[in-house]
């Protein structure tokens, strides 16, 4: 299997009802003129199961596993 729909993903989570968004945070960080120390890349997702439906998360890229952090596609 190279991909899994979010949707499983959220299934085995058992998210709370309450739950509005996914917040999805990236490996690297960057500097903010506004503050003084690095902050994680981070986008939000509305939790809307109709739009889920065509969300993925990959395994792969172009074939190969992702690599782990810290190992980068060049």
């Amino acid at each position: 299997m190279d991909r899994v729909p979010l949707t499983y993903l959220l299934d085995q989570a058992k998210l709370k009802d309450s739950a509005v968004e996914l917040i999805f945070t990236g490996e690297e960080t960057g500097i903010r003129p506004d503050m003084d120390t690095p902050v994680n890349y981070e986008r939000s997702l509305p939790l809307d199961r109709s739009l889920m439906a065509e969300c993925i998360l990959a395994l792969k890229i172009n074939d190969e596993p992702i690599p782990p952090k810290g190992k980068r596609f060049i």
